[in-house]
């Protein structure tokens, strides 16, 4: 079986004449983000909709600016994997044409899907994908310090916490200051805090520790709608199995992966 082959379809609705979502649509898709930054899901295709195959700027553009907006609301930074698009609407029964021609529909896989065999094996391919996480982080590189992020890529945070608890020690305030500088420096970039635990399912400790470093940050002065903050719990390890103090402490972190602020809808 295809790992991807059982897919989620999600139809959400824009307001008339708008690229801004309804207000339950909205809600839908922060929904949709939540579980997108976790790592719970794989997204696969936006589509919008208008009723003829006729060019219009003025629809056109509309379309263009919904996919867009969508992407950017659910966090996506590169849509390289991701098919986006305009179809011509094609009604089924009893569908409103009007309320049709408003619609995105969002094809995803969420993990939840599939089969423990599938769950397996992508739970390989992550750990494989983890390796890749950047333990210097950029800010902290004194070898290069003209170098360019890398999106979607965690950077690791010399943070420590409090055993058990989400209170930030006082010796790991120093990286915070260097990653707000950072955001600073670059006001083009967004930020998505994630939180991890060991050991077993714990998203309230996870959330909370990503939290704590999004107060700081803010609190400092970075603007709000610059940054997320997530808790991943125990989903998204750098070892697995845990076999010992050392692989349990190593999966203990808080990271961060960097995003435009922009993005542009192919």
């Amino acid at each position: 079986m295809n790992l991807w082959s059982q897919t989620t379809l999600k139809t959400l609705y824009f307001k008339e004449n708008s690229s801004e979502l309804t207000f339950f649509s909205n809600r839908q898709l922060q929904k949709l983000q939540t579980s997108y930054l976790r790592g719970d899901l794989i997204l696969k295709s936006f589509y919008v909709y208008k009723d003829s195959a006729a060019t219009d700027p003025k629809i056109d553009t509309l379309c263009a600016q919904r996919i867009k907006n969508t992407l950017i609301d659910i966090g996506v930074i590169s849509t390289r994997s991701i098919y986006t698009g305009t179809r011509i609407l094609e009604l089924k029964p009893k569908e409103d044409p009007k309320k049709a021609a408003r619609k995105i529909d969002i094809k995803y896989t969420s993990f939840s899907e599939l089969s423990k065999d599938s769950l397996i094996e992508l739970q390989k391919i992550a750990i494989a994908e983890n390796n890749k996480i950047e333990e210097t982080a950029i800010w902290n590189n004194t070898k290069d310090p003209n170098a360019k992020p890398k999106y979607n890529v965690p950077y690791l945070l010399n943070i420590k916490f409090i055993e058990g608890k989400s209170k930030i020690q006082a010796e790991s305030y120093p990286e915070i200051e260097r990653l707000y500088k950072y955001l600073k420096e670059n006001p083009n970039l967004t930020v998505v805090i994630r939180g991890h635990v060991c050991c077993g399912n714990n998203d309230r400790i996870s959330k909370n520790r990503a939290k704590a470093v999004y107060k700081e940050l803010s609190r400092r002065g970075i603007a709000k709608h610059r940054m997320q903050y997530i808790g991943m719990s125990n989903r998204d390890p750098l070892i697995y199995p845990e076999k010992s103090n050392a692989d349990r402490q190593k999966n203990r972190r808080v990271d961060v992966k960097l995003m435009l602020l922009d993005v542009n809808a192919k």
